[in-house]
């Protein structure tokens, strides 16, 4: 078993390092797995391992200086394989990986000695990854063989041995304390089971878990001290003791709170998931400062126990002292687009994250292009009037000339919205609206009050720029008031949503399609404003299609709007490297004068491509699109620059 005591040293990753002696006549083996190190990342394994191998060319070749071994192929040509280890091809593969003669095999070897040397050395890396899965018993051998004149074939012969496996597993703190739990759910909380394969990242995987559990139940100083663990070569198992040290047991105290926060204190206290005088838990402690730090109010949160008011009252209970950096509260911004049916425009912003001292966002925001202009102002809530809901209020001037109708209206809005698990969001508001709004079909002066309500889903893995996941929403309202000095009502329902679907990678290609279904509901046409009511085609909806010009017309030709609506787009991404990616899209809509599909009108489908730009605020997106079905008074293609993916 001498093998044994030169084999355990620290490997990269899943790597342990036991040391191993006699223990009397019952041929047990005592395992110290002190200074034992798992790498947190593969890659740096994967460069210390290529550090290592330059290091030992330089070795065995002798030369230092600028000219190095590392420069041009080396005489001996060599072919590597492992036997014995066919039923375990995952550890064969990590034994590849980490050992030298295959590291370099590519490049040769200075010498047939070296290449010995280098087989001799690469046994005990060999030794190390059995022995971290738990065949403590292993044995390697390497043989060097000139197959010809040119070429040199090294075989490593191991014989693995039985996998051991975990024996009884104790888990002792050192100090005692009266309030820590029993050691049977510290053991539970490790997950050491009897009969698991014997492997040492499981243990030091479990004892981190023993520190965590610990620390959420009351010991913040909880650490880990020492483990011993006997090997048992009669029956193959390893019986692990695990001894920490658990710290004085503390109750949650006050929070002081840096008097430089720009959140208000008592909001503050409203985020504390704990109450003074319960066990103290670093889970919440963590949770804790995940919540203000997801405010984007501070730069920094730290959270820590007050030492001094410990040092001056001693007992169970633990200030907590907060302290953080503020981020900036105020910014402003804006962007640019252009397309070829409306124009430019221009987007500008003032924005206020901390408003009135209590995490409220205001912002005011003008958008303007040559056929539409809009000033709004909004006001979000957070936590208000409760820990998951959130209040919204807006107000929105707009004024709109375009081939449809030209409007002019104002809006207010006050909504309230509740987010819930899996991604779930539900709310509704009370709008009320003013408009002017004339059209060569009808002229119309509305004063409407409704109450839209919605749900929602978001599962995606960005909001801004999807690349896999999906996200919905359904919505329905209704709307009354006078429209030309008539009592009017109507319904509006719908929903829709979006898929995205990686082909290659995370992000390389993706495939994303979204459909739109929406229906207003009403005993005639002519008892909705003409703003209300459905039009499609434009840069967010059917590209390919001027803004709004999808719709039903009258007699005379002059688009009317409808009252059913759907649209679908399906989008092929593709990226390359970090900054730049083309697609391939097409859309398709319709718009009916009826509440349902009659199918009087035809769908529109517009074709096209386009480049992404994806700068650090989001894509930027140039899309062409061509409309197939062209009619009378489309373009022959239009062209769109705008901020953000087209969904």
């Amino acid at each position: 078993m001498s093998h044994l005591l030169r084999f355990f040293r620290p490997l990269p990753n899943r790597f342990i390092r036991p040391q191993l002696r006699q223990r009397r006549r019952d041929f047990s083996i005592l395992i110290n797995f002190q200074g034992l190190a798992i790498a947190a990342a593969r890659g740096l394994a994967a460069a210390a391992l290529l550090l290592s191998g330059a290091c030992s060319i330089l070795e065995e070749t002798g030369i230092t200086g600028p000219q190095t071994a590392l420069e041009g192929e080396q005489p001996v040509k060599y072919t590597a394989t492992i036997e014995g280890l066919d039923d375990l091809p995952g550890e064969r593969e990590i034994a590849r990986a980490s050992t030298r003669t295959f590291q370099l095999q590519s490049r040769g070897a200075p010498s047939v000695a070296g290449l010995e040397r280098r087989a001799e050395q690469d046994t005990q890396e060999i030794l190390r990854v059995l022995s971290a899965e738990g065949y403590y018993d292993a044995t390697v051998e390497s043989r060097v063989v000139t197959a010809g004149p040119d070429l040199v074939q090294v075989t490593f012969t191991a014989d693995p041995g039985p996998r051991y496996g975990f024996g009884d597993v104790t888990v002792q703190l050192d100090p005692a304390s009266e309030e820590a739990p029993v050691p049977d759910a510290l053991a539970a909380a490790g997950g050491l089971a009897s009969g698991q394969p014997a492997r040492g990242e499981a243990v030091v995987e479990s004892e981190a878990k023993v520190v965590t559990y610990l620390r959420n139940h009351g010991f913040p100083e909880a650490k880990f001290v020492e483990r011993k663990a006997v090997a048992q070569k009669e029956d193959s198992t390893l019986d692990v003791t695990q001894i920490f040290n658990p710290g004085p047991f503390a109750r949650f105290g006050d929070l002081e709170i840096d008097p430089n926060s720009s959140l208000e204190p008592d909001y503050i206290l409203g985020l504390v998931p704990w109450t003074k005088g319960d066990i103290y838990n670093q889970q919440k402690v963590d949770s804790f400062q995940a919540a203000l730090k997801s405010t984007g109010l501070f730069d920094t949160v730290k959270i820590a126990p007050d030492k001094a008011a410990e040092d001056d009252e001693p007992g169970p209970e633990r200030d907590l002292l907060l302290s953080v950096d503020n981020a900036e509260q105020r910014s402003i911004g804006g962007s640019l687009r252009y397309d070829t049916d409306q124009g430019p425009g221009v987007r500008a912003f003032w924005r206020h994250r901390n408003l009135f001292g209590r995490a409220e966002d205001f912002r005011a925001e003008a958008d303007v292009s040559l056929d539409e202009q809009k000033v709004s102002f909004g006001l979000t809530r957070p936590r208000y009037p409760g820990e998951r809901w959130t209040t919204s209020e807006s107000l929105t001037f707009r004024r709109l000339n375009d081939e449809a109708f030209d409007e002019k209206s104002v809006t207010g809005r006050v909504g309230m919205e509740i987010g819930l698990k899996r991604g779930w969001t539900l709310g509704g508001a009370v709008e009320a609206s003013a408009s002017r709004v004339d059209s060569d079909v009808q002229n119309d002066t509305a004063y409407l009050v409704g109450l839209p309500l919605f749900a929602r889903r978001n599962r995606t893995n960005d909001p801004l720029d999807a690349t896999e996941g999906y996200r919905f929403f359904l919505r329905a309202g209704p709307f009354a008031g006078l429209n030309n000095g008539e009592p009017v009502q109507f319904g509006i329902v719908g929903g829709g949503g979006s898929v995205y679907f990686p082909l290659i990678g995370e992000n390389r290609l993706v495939l994303a399609m979204r459909t739109e279904v929406g229906s207003i509901l009403s005993q005639d046409l002519d008892d909705i404003p003409v703003n209300k009511r459905f039009f499609a085609g434009g840069g967010a909806s059917v590209r390919g299609y001027e803004f709004q010009s999808i719709s039903p017309a009258d007699a005379q030709g002059d688009l009317s709007g409808g009252r059913f609506l759907n649209e679908n787009s399906l989008e092929l991404r593709m990226r390359f490297g970090e900054s730049f990616g083309v697609v391939a899209f097409a859309d398709a809509g319709l718009v009916e004068e009826e509440p349902f599909p009659i199918f009087a009108e035809e769908y529109q489908v517009g074709v096209g491509g386009g480049f992404r730009y994806y700068s650090p605020v989001g894509p930027i997106r140039f899309d062409l699109a061509f409309p197939l079905n062209r009619r009378n008074g489309d373009n022959f293609f239009e062209f769109y620059i705008s901020l953000g993916q087209a969904f």
